[in-house]
């Protein structure tokens, strides 16, 4: 029996980060559940990861072809692709947990094809009128779509399990002074918005490491380099014997947003998705 749903992973030096991301879609409810992981000529340690992870759960394919960037990763993708749904993943990228088993248990088997991706490329896309859904975590709305807000989630922290503050329930800004830090990019908005809460507590952390992804960061936390606040979609993803995560007793807001193409005709598979994208996200709150 083909699989009834095919994620796509397009990947490029994604060492650090494909195992969590790899294991938050294994981890959700889907029954008929192929994953693709298609290297686009990596030159680190992801060629033999991709194959590790295969050997360890059959339902993972890996697909390898020399470098041609992304557009054609997730092609070459969809063209091996046998599910009934079909959604990309990037290497960095989390689902947002168990939406897409949501939308199966109630409607059963509906070819449905959703695309995210954030940043310039989504915009473009969407703009374009390409995919009939985008996830971002941007608040800009592209031209020719209009956004519908998924509801906001408060940031949390993640520690390493062996970690005195993992002793607490909820933690204070004051707890982390003094604590190794690991932030996301400088420029990153939430890294803003996490450095101006600490700034306003008088609060002094050591500022050691620093990373673009927040699956990355969570590796690093796993492997007892530091502390950190990440998104809870993230955080739920990777938590496991070595790693936890806590509520903390300020609020820092995370939020996804879905983007709709304004001149597309209209199918009722997308209303499905975004009712269980709603009901996933309020299930995280």
């Amino acid at each position: 029996m083909p699989p009834r749903i095919s994620v796509i992973v397009p990947i490029y030096n994604a060492a650090s980060t494909l195992r969590a991301a790899v294991q938050s879609i294994l981890t959700q409810d889907i029954a008929g559940l192929e994953v693709l992981l298609v290297d686009d000529g990596s030159t680190d340690a992801t060629p033999g990861l991709c194959h590790d992870l295969a050997l360890r759960d059959d339902r993972i394919q890996v697909i390898t072809q020399k470098n041609a960037g992304i557009c054609a990763a997730r092609n070459r993708g969809l063209s091996v692709a046998e599910g009934m749904y079909v959604t990309f993943c990037d290497d960095d990228d989390l689902l947002l947990p168990g939406a897409l088993a949501r939308m199966q248990r109630t409607h059963g088997e509906v070819a449905v094809s959703v695309a995210t991706q954030d940043g310039p490329l989504l915009q473009e896309w969407m703009s374009a009128q390409r995919f009939d859904l985008g996830l971002t975590e941007s608040g800009d709305t592209p031209p020719g779509t209009r956004m519908v807000h998924l509801p906001a989630m408060d940031e949390v922290a993640v520690l390493p399990a062996s970690h005195p503050l993992a002793a607490r329930e909820r933690l204070s800004a004051r707890d982390f002074e003094g604590q190794p830090f690991i932030s996301l990019a400088r420029d990153d908005p939430y890294r803003l918005k996490i450095d101006s809460v600490f700034a306003r507590a008088g609060v002094q952390r050591k500022m050691l490491l620093e990373t673009l992804s927040a699956v990355a960061v969570c590796a690093m936390v796993r492997h007892g380099l530091g502390v950190a606040i990440v998104n809870p979609l993230t955080a739920r993803a990777c938590v496991d014997a070595d790693m936890i995560l806590r509520p903390l007793d300020f609020s820092i807001p995370f939020q996804v947003h879905m983007l709709l193409p304004m001149h597309r005709p209209a199918v009722p598979e997308v209303d499905w998705l975004m009712n269980a994208l709603e009901q996933e996200a309020q299930h995280v709150l």
